[in-house]
């Protein structure tokens, strides 16, 4: 059994970790100016999407063990509605920062 804040950190080293080098991949070798940002910006989707892919993961019929194991909002849900909101939030002050607001509409 692992703690929410212990899931969010695999979801962090792992699904995040992918994003984040693509997004500051791509910003490397775009014409856009490179930011440090960009890595913030893919960890945060990152994060996001895997909380969302564990919400979505509730309704499946027959979640395996591991699932039943490690799905956040199993072993908390108010941590992991928190955990969810403050990196959705996140995101979106970093478009906007990254003057990437036009994405926004991608989140809703």
């Amino acid at each position: 059994k692992v703690t929410t804040e212990e899931v969010v950190r695999i979801h962090e080293l792992k699904t995040a970790r992918l994003i984040q080098a693509a997004v500051a991949g791509s910003a490397l070798i775009s014409k856009n100016k490179f930011s440090k940002n960009y890595f913030r910006l893919g960890r945060e989707i990152g994060i996001t999407f895997q909380l969302l892919d564990d919400l979505n993961e509730l309704t499946e019929e027959n979640l395996s063990p591991h699932e039943k194991d490690i799905n956040p909002f199993l072993l908390n849900r108010p941590m992991a509605l928190k955990a969810f909101h403050r990196s959705y939030q996140s995101l979106e002050r970093l478009l906007e920062k990254e003057n990437l607001t036009h994405l926004n509409s991608m989140l809703r």
